[in-house]
């Protein structure tokens, strides 16, 4: 009788490395909302007040719901989270934004947090948006403070976003949110499984080469053939001989 080695069959195990290799590309993204323009939130805080006033608007390009933005020329707007607010666990800022202008528009991404206690202790990222849909990513371990200094990112109590330059575009902004590694890693493609039987190797082993949620695999299947015992032949005892035979006396004749 064959069997596969560590009794597994091939049929089996190239099923196990498929399900997990597609289990791997589909990990929940780990996601919180810091503005959830879908459900109609407008950011309540501005640097200028009353000078910039948003409102929500349908944005065909950018498929929905949108916040838009005429900014009064070097305002900003934003949240203040209340409780300081742990933004460690993420990797990025992520947001779409459409700048209906023809011309480059330079914003800035503004985080303060608990040991912030002047202008070089808070977190300045400048980005900018070209013409058209822009997909905004801005990664939290690039964060620093202005100073060079390192920011406690697990006690952020304040963020916003400001017209860097001055000029007060008018900007249209989807959900504003932390996006985690779970969610970066799910967007990456996952490579194919590949199951073939190598030339070199026994007809009875296969190679199985491929990725299992990113991580490489490279496995060989052999099979093996179980012996069967051989079956005694019962053999006719032999008469058990004496090893000391006693000797034989002759009686004497009378």
């Amino acid at each position: 009788m064959m069997r596969f080695h560590k009794s597994i069959g091939l049929l089996a195990l190239t099923g196990l490395v498929l399900t997990l290799s597609s289990a791997g590309g589909q990990a929940p993204p780990q996601k919180e909302l810091l503005v959830n323009v879908g459900q109609g939130q407008i950011p309540g805080d501005t640097g200028l007040d009353d000078k910039t006033v948003m409102e929500i608007v349908e944005s065909k390009e950018l498929g929905g719901k949108a916040l838009k933005v005429p900014f009064a020329a070097g305002d900003s707007f934003g949240i203040r989270p209340g409780a300081p607010k742990d933004w460690k666990p993420f990797v990025m800022v992520r947001f779409d934004a459409f700048n209906p202008s023809p011309n480059m528009v330079g914003l800035e991404l503004v985080v303060m947090h608990a040991r912030t206690t002047s202008y070089q202790t808070r977190v300045s990222m400048p980005f900018k948006l070209k013409p058209g849909k822009n997909e905004v990513k801005l990664g939290i371990d690039e964060m620093v403070n202005v100073n060079g200094s390192t920011p406690d990112l697990a006690h952020v109590t304040k963020w916003y976003i400001s017209d860097l330059e001055g000029k007060g575009p008018t900007l249209f902004f989807s959900d504003i949110w932390l996006e985690g590694g779970a969610a970066a890693a799910a967007t990456t493609p996952v490579p194919a499984v590949v199951a073939t039987a190598i030339p070199g190797l026994p007809a009875a082993g296969v190679r199985i080469k491929g990725y299992v949620g990113g991580q490489s695999v490279d496995l060989t299947v052999t099979r093996r053939l179980r012996r069967r015992r051989r079956a005694r032949s019962r053999r006719p005892r032999r008469e058990r001989r004496d090893r000391n035979p006693r000797p034989l006396r002759l009686g004497r004749r009378r």
